[in-house]
């Protein structure tokens, strides 16, 4: 259901998640936060400072089912910002 309603965002800009996670990880463990000290997720952190929105449920850094190891954004810019930062 979640997958769906993200999906139907217009216009939707679909990301794979897996070439950018490792850059994703190291940021946000390394250099942003400590999760032992702060509350917000990678889902959370994302989602406010990239737009970006995740339609799946994760166990670990890896996802339960390829159908969501993608990310989505509302529109292209802030897809391009995401790849840009995270390549």
């Amino acid at each position: 259901m979640v997958l769906r309603v993200l999906l139907n965002l217009n216009p939707a800009v679909a990301v794979p998640i897996d070439p950018y996670w490792v850059n994703i990880l190291a940021h946000y463990y390394d250099d942003l936060r400590s999760p032992s000290t702060d509350g917000t997720t990678v889902w959370d952190w994302l989602s406010r400072d990239y737009n970006a929105h995740h339609p799946g449920v994760f166990d670990g850094a890896a996802p339960l089912d390829p159908r969501t190891r993608i990310l989505v954004f509302e529109n292209d810019e802030d897809a391009v910002i995401f790849k840009l930062r995270f390549a």
